[in-house]
């Protein structure tokens, strides 16, 4: 991961987040996490290749 932890730690950490805030775990929290991530990781890939592209991130040559 990411985090350099473990997915069970991972787990454990969400755990105790949802316990501490009083509210039900998802089971599609793994799922949003890896969105997230992959979401970032392209973006942050776009910028390394040419910054401008993010002026206008829904043009056809910012998607390529």
């Amino acid at each position: 991961m990411q985090e350099n932890i473990t997915v069970g730690q991972w787990r454990e950490k969400y755990k105790s987040l949802c316990r501490a805030r009083n509210v039900d775990e998802s089971n599609y929290a793994g799922f949003a996490y890896d969105a997230v991530w992959t979401y970032a990781l392209a973006l942050n890939n776009l910028v390394k290749e040419n910054q401008s592209l993010l002026s206008d991130i829904h043009s056809n040559v910012s998607t390529r």
